[in-house]
């Protein structure tokens, strides 16, 4: 089955200097919106993603999301985001939370993260923030009411 999960992701501030080597920096608002059974064509961005459930109208799902700064030698970019998975069972959301927490401290960054999904399936999902410049801000759980 496929979901699609809504989100803003907002530049609120942008500061950068005159030519390629000044400083600079963002800093963004990131929000998840919803999650639909079909394709929504609005005024949102949107990821689509295959799970390993049905579900209807109305149901609860949680989204598993992180957001997190990135940059370079010059400056940076926070408030960034990215959903990382869309579950039925609340138990594997927090599990992959813990998962996905573990995998990106300081003294056990891994650059995959490993947990189980719907369907007692195994999946792997690189981890945007497995470099020198990106760092992880927050993980988070949200609940949300599946629309049509």
């Amino acid at each position: 089955m496929e979901l699609y999960v809504q989100y803003n992701e907002i530049c609120e501030f942008y500061e950068h200097g005159e030519d390629d080597c000044a400083d600079w920096h963002e800093e963004y608002s990131y929000e998840i919106i919803s999650v639909s059974l079909n394709t929504q064509h609005i005024n949102y961005e949107e990821d689509k993603f295959t799970v390993n459930f049905t579900c209807v109208e109305g149901e609860p799902v949680y989204v598993l999301y992180m957001t997190y700064s990135e940059g370079d030698s010059f400056g940076s970019a926070t408030g960034k985001g990215q959903i990382l998975w869309v579950f039925k069972n609340e138990e594997l959301a927090l599990n992959a939370l813990e998962h996905w927490k573990l995998g990106t401290t300081y003294d056990n960054e891994q650059e995959h993260i490993k947990f189980t999904v719907d369907g007692n399936r195994q999946i792997s999902l690189y981890n945007e923030t497995y470099s020198y410049f990106t760092n992880i801000e927050d993980l988070k759980i949200q609940k949300f009411n599946v629309i049509n």
